[in-house]
């Protein structure tokens, strides 16, 4: 020890020959003191005898502090592969420090700068790390411009942008490589673009097989657009057409060749990309999450402002590993959508990303070791129970000597003997089994577990096993009360199948056992008390029922009444009446003047075949009555008992006509019977024509609008009605492109409408020219050539506003809600130049065919 504080003393000195002298008689003393050997090659290093200073520090391999010196002098003597093994192995010695990859990718970055990306990423993955402490920020830099400068972008982007997500202090020195790195990448896929417009007929021929996709007629649209990309191998629109229908039909593979040809042609769309992102996630089993991540990167530098894309790589992120990054998403997914749909997802991630467990098992008591056996009879016993949860042939017979040996030592140990007999059981060896539990129950009477082993044996073997069931229920078996309690219900025994199930669940609180006893006794409590207020109403109850059911028949509301009471169930509304229409009216009931015509012509199967689409669990008939229940359940939703059948006026025909055709399940399943095809044409009308254009003028009337000149003004003069003391000039009012109809419900449009009018309104000095321009029109989306409505609200406000202002939701509640609304509706809303006007505000939504669905 005096030695060793004199070595220090006199380094302090700069007399480093003698404190060398001084760590040597240490290390002669005591070899395995380690400080001593990490003093001496620092003195001998300061000598300039570098080689002799690692000799030292090589004869330490194990001491963690030796290897992070023996790396340092070997990274100062430009031996940068025998300073990366040092750290490498500090890495092992240290694992509780993570810094230690940073030191071990400092040196591999003048070697080898893949894997020390890899290295890098590794780090970056840990939990509690210290970026700043650790010096990562400048070897991250190092490693990623080598990555830049060798032509690796792609990963160079990915490490700086995983490192400014663990560290955002660390921006203002890595962005301006960053922002180098997406030029040279920007540059790369602009040398690589060459996008060529179709042609008219070419355009022609695109849309076609649009069209035909959109029928599901995916094999016609293949080969309409695998004949378009030879015609035009440049065209990105017609590549990316062809992904779609290529992943429609599983050809995951030909779709991503289809939609990266697309990408490389236009490079400056965001479409492309993002598709190339969703397919790489959807279908390839997470092996190319991290290349998925990348890809909505790109798409994100040209749809910077889109929520949902840096949702969805923010998931792609997580999944390949880089959680910083994924986390640093869904941040911003926050920032730009705080109530969007996302928002919920995206919160949960934030908040977990901050959570930290301890670790800390709860301390519990043991069992212990039961005093018949001996600790080695005991340990004997464990071992066979852990040989038993092992299954193997092989691993049964270790068990069972190891309870031969317990048997041996405490013949009486009941568990031996039942994990004995289990064992058996698994191997199939009856008779040994049998034997087994019988002596179970020789010991333990009771044993509810022996009894219902016993039962199984018996039944698989179809011997008599009534009684063993009945003999495991009494002594309390889960399983075998629930057989009883389900026997006893099926026979009409339902009090005593409901004791069974109270004692069952005195005994288990859950399994699955325990979740099919809940549901029979749910069952159950509805029968018993059905059967109980029978019987309490007596002959009061005889009289009264049909009063009862005449009232309860005949009351309720019907839709409108609904709709009237809670506007907001009009999505839902209309969804179950679209799946009435198309689902149950149009692909079932409109086979009834067919049915009638065969059976005319004396064709018994048309009528066959129409009883089993018709009729049974699966049939039209009973869809209908389960759309109907889903109706009435909706109403009960918001406090509105719904009654189809006598309060609306549109269904009650519709559902008069299916108890009609019930009636007539039999004679279609015979294909017999008087006028049976009289019958069914009777009904063609109510249950087809009928009914389709009833219900379909009942979804138009829900939730599809016109907007018009009328409309517009109307909402114009309501909005200026709220500023009294302002003088409004009246507004500029253009329509072009009709009729414009639009899948929104009436309030909800004039709501958006009428804040963006109030928000001109209000950003407009009172001197000023309070002017608004409503101007309307169709657009073509020039890749789907679907038509949406654009609605234009222009002022001469001298406020800025922007798309990125409307997103944030920072301006007004008002804005905010326009944005909600236009969302839920499938559409958009942004802000464009307007000549003659300050801005304009554009709301786009799809529009809706005269006649048809939204296109």
């Amino acid at each position: 020890r005096t030695f060793f504080e004199e070595a220090r003393s006199l380094e302090r000195e700069g007399r480093f020959a003698d404190a060398a002298l001084r760590y040597r008689a240490v290390r002669s003393a005591d070899p395995a003191f380690g400080p001593a050997s990490i003093g001496l090659a620092r003195v001998l290093e300061a000598q300039g005898r570098t080689e002799e200073a690692i000799g030292v520090l090589r004869e330490r391999p194990f001491d963690a502090d030796a290897l992070e010196q023996l790396g340092e002098l070997s990274y100062a003597a430009d031996r940068f592969d025998d300073a990366a093994e040092a750290w490498h192995q500090l890495v092992a010695l240290r694992p509780e420090w993570p810094g230690a990859l940073v030191l071990e990718a400092r040196a591999l970055a003048r070697t080898d700068v893949v894997r020390a990306a890899a290295v890098l990423r590794s780090y970056l993955g840990y939990g509690g790390i210290d970026p700043v402490g650790d010096g990562l920020v400048p070897v991250a830099g190092a490693v990623a411009e080598e990555l830049r400068r060798t032509g690796r972008r792609d990963e160079a982007e990915g490490l700086v942008k995983s490192v400014l997500a663990a560290d955002p202090d660390s921006a203002g020195v890595l962005a301006d490589l960053l922002v180098r790195i997406e030029v040279d990448l920007e540059a790369v896929a602009l040398a690589e673009a060459g996008d060529v417009p179709l042609t008219p007929p070419q355009r022609l021929l695109l849309r076609e097989a649009h069209e035909r996709f959109a029928r599901g007629e995916l094999d016609g649209a293949r080969r309409q657009l695998e004949v378009l990309v030879l015609e035009a191998q440049n065209a990105a629109e017609a590549w990316g057409a062809l992904a779609e229908v290529r992943e429609a039909q599983g050809d995951a593979v030909g779709a991503e060749a289809a939609c990266r040809t697309a990408m490389r042609l236009d490079p400056r769309s965001a479409e492309w990309p993002a598709r190339l992102g969703d397919l790489l996630v959807r279908w390839f089993a997470g092996r190319y999450d991290g290349e998925a991540a990348a890809s909505y990167a790109r798409a994100l530098r040209r749809r910077p402002d889109d929520a949902e894309l840096w949702y969805r790589r923010g998931l792609a992120e997580r999944r390949s590993g880089r959680w910083r990054v994924g986390v640093a998403s869904m941040e911003r997914v926050l920032e730009l959508a705080p109530e969007g749909p996302r928002a919920a997802e995206a919160r949960l991630v934030v908040q977990g990303a901050a959570l930290v467990t301890d670790g800390a098992p709860v301390t519990v008591a043991a069992h212990g070791r039961p005093a018949a056996l001996t600790e080695d009879a005991w340990w004997a016993f464990l071992r066979a129970s852990a040989w038993r949860e092992r299954h193997e042939v092989w691993a049964l017979d270790e068990a069972l000597d190891e309870l031969r040996y317990v048997r041996g030592a405490a013949p009486r140990f009941a568990p031996a003997v039942a994990l004995e007999a289990e064992i058996h059981t698994a191997r199939g060896d009856r008779t040994q089994a049998v034997a087994g539990w019988e002596a179970v129950l020789a010991l333990e009477p009771g044993d509810p577990e022996a009894s219902a082993r016993l039962a199984e044996l018996a039944e698989r073997a179809g011997e008599p096993s009534t009684a063993l069931w009945a003999r495991a229920a009494d002594a309390g078996h889960p399983g075998a009360l629930l057989r009883r309690a389900r026997a006893g219900a099926a026979s009409g025994r339902w009090w005593s199948a409901r004791a069974d199930l109270r004692e069952l669940f005195a005994r288990t609180s859950s399994g699955e056992v325990f979740v099919a006893a809940t549901a029979l006794d749910r069952d159950l409590a509805s029968r018993v008390w059905a059967a109980e207020l029978l019987g309490a109403a007596g002959v009061a109850g005889a009289l009264a029922v049909p009063v009862a059911i005449r009232w309860r028949r005949r009351g309720g509301k019907g839709l409108d009444e609904l709709v009237a009471a809670d506007p907001a169930v009009w999505r839902d509304l209309a969804r179950l009446l679209s799946a009435v229409r198309h689902e149950v009216v149009k692909h079932h009931f409109g086979l009834l003047e067919a049915v009638a015509s065969s059976l005319d012509e004396r064709d018994p199967e048309a009528a066959r075949f129409a009883a089993e689409r018709w009729f049974g669990p699966a049939g039209a008939v009973a869809r209908l009555r389960g759309y109907v229940d889903e109706i009435e359940a909706l109403g009960r939703s918001v406090g509105v008992r719904v009654n189809l059948r006598w309060r609306d006026p549109r269904f009650r025909p519709l559902l008069e006509a299916a108890e009609g055709l019930s009636r007539l399940e039999g004679p279609l399943r015979t294909a017999a019977g008087p006028a049976l095809a009289d019958g069914l044409r009777r009904l063609a009308g109510p249950l087809g024509r009928d009914a389709h254009a009833a219900l379909g003028a009942l979804i138009d009337e829900l939730c599809v609008l016109q907007v018009d000149a009328a409309l517009l003004l109307e909402v114009h003069r309501r909005a200026a009605a709220e500023f009294p003391g302002r003088a409004v000039a009246p507004p500029e009012i253009a329509v072009s492109g009709g009729p414009l109809r639009v899948r929104m419900i009436r309030r909800e449009f004039e709501d958006v409408l009428t804040n963006l009018i109030r928000n001109a309104f209000e950003a407009t000095p009172l001197d000023g020219d309070s002017a608004v321009g409503l101007f309307v029109a169709v657009e073509e989306d020039p890749i789907t050539f679907l038509e949406r409505v654009s609605i234009t609200v222009a002022d001469r406000a001298p406020g800025a506003l922007t798309t990125r202002d409307l997103r944030g939701r920072h301006l007004s509640r008002g804005l905010g809600l326009a944005v909600d609304l236009v969302a839920r509706a499938g559409g958009s809303i942004s802000v464009s130049p307007r000549p003659g006007y300050a801005k304009g505000v554009v709301v786009r939504v799809p529009r809706v065919e005269p006649g048809g669905e939204a296109s």
